[in-house]
């Protein structure tokens, strides 16, 4: 019972799961059986966890399991942006280092 609580709390709605399998679909090139499969899947585990890909290996040819881990690799893969358009490093002028170093400084003695 705690197995089915885990599974349908962390599991996606049916329209995020179509979008999913659609998505799989035009990428691998599902067959209608494949499609019906991937969408239940979809379904019923959460992304990311070792039993959706232990399924999806069952259901998808050997060079469609390929290119599906290589798809959740690139997705997992996404870049930082450049030093200066990340929010969280605030830009401090030049001559505000000095100020603190002196402040700090004087404190000391």
């Amino acid at each position: 019972m705690m197995m089915t609580i885990a599974i349908s709390a962390s599991a996606i709605t049916r329209k995020e799961a179509r979008v999913m399998t659609d998505r799989l679909a035009y990428e691998l090139r599902l067959d209608a059986r494949q499609y019906n499969e991937v969408y239940h899947i979809n379904l019923h585990y959460a992304p990311g966890t070792t039993h959706k890909t232990q399924a999806m290996a069952r259901v998808l040819t050997p060079r469609q399991f390929d290119k599906y881990m290589a798809m959740k690799r690139h997705a997992h893969a996404v870049p930082l942006p450049p030093r200066h358009h990340r929010p969280h490093v605030a830009h401090v002028p030049h001559h505000a280092h000095h100020a603190v170093a002196r402040h700090t400084a004087a404190h000391r003695w």
